[in-house]
This record gives structure tokens, C-alpha cells and sequence, in this order.
């Protein structure tokens, strides 16, 4: 299994894009969506539908949330 995860900070809110497949198999599905924090409380989470989903997080250089 492999997990990518992205963090976007707008004041007190963050938005944690995630990306994770099984690597070992085919059948598993790609899980993707965003997690929604306030004040670092998990408020939602949207996950991405369907099987055509496209991971562009690899090799992207941001700084972390502080």
C-alpha cells in the first residue's frame, strides 16, 4: 500500500489531499479525496469517485504545514 498526502493551510482550516493504492494487486481500488480539518479537527472527508483517478502529488515540493 502506498499513501501520498498533501497539506493546504488557509488560516484554520487545512485541506489534506490524499492519494493511496495497493500496489501489489490490480483489484484494489485507488482510494483518493480530501480531508477537511478546523483548529486540526477532522470536520469532513470527500472522496474522489470512480476509477479514472489521477495522481499529480508525486514530486510536488511544498513546504509543510506548520
Amino acid at each position: 500500500m502506498r499513501w501520498i498526502f498533501q497539506d493546504n493551510a488557509n488560516r484554520k482550516t487545512t485541506y489534506s489531499v490524499f492519494h493511496g493504492m495497493d500496489r501489489i494487486t490490480k483489484e484494489h481500488a485507488i482510494e483518493a479525496g480530501v480531508n477537511v480539518l478546523v483548529d486540526g479537527k477532522l470536520l469532513a472527508t470527500v472522496r474522489c469517485s470512480g476509477r479514472n483517478i489521477m495522481n499529480n502529488l508525486e514530486g510536488v515540493d511544498l513546504a509543510p504545514t506548520p
